[in-house]
């Protein structure tokens, strides 16, 4: 819902502070580059420490800058919102993915396909929901849904009773250099770079080019769930041959 509903609200945020390209570019991307670090300290915070208690830190870090960023009344406000709560989402992002296989050791892959395709339907429809059925509302009203959203998740991960310790136990030391040498990996890296880097580029000037050429809300959530779904597609296509 981050990902695809934010580039929706641009055009509002550039108009609300008077920005130009290149400043609302860097309320764009100061998300993605606190996810790229929260990642690497989530990733290691969980396998050094209780990954239920650390998962947690991650979605209140990301309701809190949720919610900073809806009340901001100005440039600085709104980039340290979009940057703790791009950090708090880049601890808690590696972690789903373990807490849901422990949580179904019987069926691990089943519960990431499940897991997978509801992410995938909710990126793709909420620009669609939102333009057709909420965009009367101000852009602060979306970060403060995502806020409660974060919240509820916090509440229900808290009253949820572990049934097994998630601390990591003993384990190798990782080789790294080893894997840095495989071909495989560096294939994968360009593949990324090259579909999510398009798309990224595309939900953030899409947006504000449509906005531009006076295309309404609900147009521009409309284009934005057929790019989303139609890059959803492509990339189970190209799964599936790989």
């Amino acid at each position: 819902m981050e990902l695809t509903l934010v580039p929706l609200l641009l055009p509002s945020i550039q108009l609300k502070f008077g920005l130009s390209i290149s400043e609302l570019a860097w309320v764009f991307n100061s998300y993605g580059i606190a996810v790229a670090l929260g990642v690497l300290f989530g990733g290691w915070c969980g396998d050094t420490f209780d990954t239920r208690k650390v998962f947690g830190y991650g979605v209140a870090f990301f309701a809190f800058g949720s919610f900073l960023v809806a009340i901001s009344d100005d440039l600085e406000t709104l980039i340290i919102g979009r940057t703790i709560q791009g950090f708090g989402g880049g601890i808690f992002s590696p972690l789903v993915p373990l807490l849901l296989t422990r949580a179904s050791p019987l069926k691990p892959g089943r519960t990431l396909i499940v897991w997978g395709s509801i992410s995938g339907y909710v990126a793709a429809l909420a620009p669609l929901f939102y333009g057709s059925l909420l965009s009367e509302h101000s852009w602060n009203f979306a970060f403060i849904f995502i806020a409660i959203v974060a919240a509820f998740a916090l509440m229900i991960l808290n009253g949820l009773q572990a049934t097994e310790s998630l601390a990591p136990s003993a384990r190798p030391k990782a080789k790294y250099s080893e894997l840095f040498r495989s071909r495989n990996l560096w294939l994968t890296f360009i593949y990324v770079f090259c579909t999510y880097g398009s798309i990224t580029y595309y939900l953030f000037r899409l947006p504000v080019w449509m906005s531009d050429h006076d295309v309404n809300t609900a147009g521009v959530g409309l284009v934005l769930s057929v790019m989303w779904l139609t890059f959803s597609g492509l990339s189970t296509l190209l799964r599936n041959m790989v």
